[in-house]
């Protein structure tokens, strides 16, 4: 008969005791990289301390003002595991062993398919009572699920544990496994499903239309920063019309494009009349600003420094095009601020899905449903989890089920800006090369996910001259203000001695004014002209 196996807390916790073994694992906290090395050297050296190492309550919360040094952040309500970009790392540890005396280690057998892993389990109720598995549903999607405390869900996500062998005081060899905690998944985690945050389908497959997003982003904005530049660049205007014209190369039809950057001028009921009257006005330099696209696009290897050759455009252009963007892209919230805008959409073609009545794509999105989505108390309160070490015997059929061991010490994931979370040094090297061609070359791979009261606050800033003066848009109910500090980097003694200097070089032009009118000349020798 083969022996009881069950999962027990790491060993060097009880080893050398009389009483049976807790059966919960253990959660370890590392603050640094280096942490499976040091675990290791820890086990090899001393591995009686690695309770020592047990994830503790601990909050870094910065001191509040008016507090002396002797403050020290209150513990938090309950566990809570920081992220690896907080430089803090967590580890699962727990042992696989047989129930007979001395508990000897039970060997997993890769050979028969058997492996060990550990699951991720959120609790329905704060007090418990109930299970969640996050299932990775290949038809129905990632999503929470029913699950029991004993058994597997279906499909349900199950992270690797590691070996790690060590020798105890009498010289025997014992082993526990070890695995590393997701916690930088923690945004994920409480999701009730998939979402993109940036779909260009709905869950129906319908395409959704997001010209006007990109509009704004790389044409409207574009010229809205050249206008309020107090010296325009000839290398911003250049790239200002070349997005511009690409813009519309991409979204135009050929039809509309000969109508728009044709000879001749369209009807006036036609929709593209308005678009074509906005770019035909003329600039300085005698050109239209239809002109001046059309040499952008035509230049466009000399303007991306892809030609060796210079663009070739007026040395107005930059002072022309900032007060026509000026004129076309006026300040947000006047009555003429989506003239441009809306004169570019009427000459696109039909739109692809529901705008709003502003004209402006609808923000819904569609979620993807799961076949079945649990209830679960306090989604307005930090969700908390455990986690659960599993034995798996495939080859044993029915009779032996995976073997779960008892749940971990319930805790919470610390969110990326978290307030007791510690602070970890971050460098973040800039480019070096940072003309406009030279940053436009770069892949753009990064995205910020935002919440709406930030989005709010954002949305109140203008120009940056407007924010310097104190002029702030206010959105909805919430308010934003900007005080000002000044420093004089001049200092005093400088200043003292700039007034000093410019007394005595009056005096002293008082009493040598005429000295400028006495011609004195003195000989000196030199070789006679042949």
């Amino acid at each position: 008969m083969r022996h009881a196996v069950e999962w027990v807390t790491a060993s060097p916790a009880w080893e050398g005791t009389a009483q049976s073994p807790a059966a919960d694992p253990m959660l370890l906290r590392f603050a640094s990289d280096t942490f499976m090395e040091d675990l290791q050297q820890l086990l090899d050296s001393q591995p009686g301390a690695l309770p020592a190492l047990r994830a503790p309550k601990e909050s870094f919360r910065a001191r509040p003002l008016r507090k002396d040094d002797g403050w020290r952040s209150p513990e938090p309500p309950a566990l809570k595991l920081y992220q690896p970009i907080h430089g803090h790392f967590y580890l699962v540890t727990a042992a696989l062993v047989c129930r007979v005396p001395g508990f000897p280690d039970h060997q997993v057998e890769p050979a028969r398919q058997e492996k060990v892993g550990f699951v991720v389990r959120r609790l329905k109720h704060v007090s418990g009572g109930g299970e969640l598995a996050w299932s990775t549903d290949p038809v129905n999607g990632r999503g929470w699920i029913e699950a029991s405390a004993d058994a597997l869900a279906p499909y349900e996500e199950l992270h690797p544990l590691a070996p790690m062998n060590f020798t105890v005081v009498d010289g025997r060899r014992r082993r526990l496994f070890v695995g590393l905690v997701p916690t930088a998944t923690r945004e994920t985690y409480p999701a009730r499903g998939a979402v993109d945050p940036f779909p260009t389908r709905s869950a129906s497959g319908a395409a959704l239309d997001t010209r006007r997003t990109e509009l704004n982003a790389r044409v409207i904005g574009a010229l809205a920063t050249l206008g309020d530049a107090a010296q325009p660049t000839s290398e911003a205007a250049q790239f200002a019309l070349l997005d511009f014209g690409d813009f519309l190369k991409a979204h135009l039809d050929d039809a509309s494009w000969n109508v728009v950057f044709g000879t001749g001028e369209p009807l006036a009921t036609d929709a593209r009349h308005t678009l074509w009257a906005t770019l035909n006005i003329g600039l300085r330099s005698g050109q239209t600003l239809r002109d001046a696209i059309q040499s952008a696009l035509a230049q466009a290897d000399a303007i991306t420094g892809e030609s060796t050759m210079p663009p070739s455009f007026a040395t107005t252009l930059a002072a022309d095009l900032a007060a026509v963007a000026r004129w076309i892209v006026p300040a947000s919230g006047s009555p003429r601020g989506k003239t441009l805008a809306d004169a570019v959409m009427s000459a696109l073609p039909g739109e692809q899905a529901t705008t709003t009545t502003e004209g402006e794509p609808a923000t819904s999105i569609e979620v993807p449903k799961l076949a079945a989505v649990p209830s679960i108390d306090g989604d307005d309160s930090p969700p908390r989890f455990q986690l659960r070490c599993v034995y798996q015997r495939p080859e044993c059929g029915p009779l032996e089920p995976p073997l779960v061991s008892a749940p971990t010490e319930p805790f919470l994931f610390a969110q990326f800006f978290d307030f007791d979370a510690p602070a970890r040094p971050i460098r973040i090297p800039l480019p070096v090369d940072t003309s406009i061609k030279d940053l436009r070359k770069f892949r753009k791979n990064v995205s910020f996910v935002i919440s709406e009261q930030l989005k709010d606050q954002m949305n109140q800033i203008g120009a940056l001259k407007d924010v310097m003066s104190g002029k702030v848009e206010q959105v909805d109910s919430s308010t934003l203000g900007f005080g000002m500090i000044c420093s004089f980097s001049i200092p005093i003694i400088t200043i003292c001695a700039l007034i000093v200097l410019l007394i005595f070089i009056s005096l002293l032009n008082i009493v040598f004014w005429w000295v400028p009118f006495f011609r004195i000349c003195f000989p000196f020798p030199k070789r006679a002209s042949a």
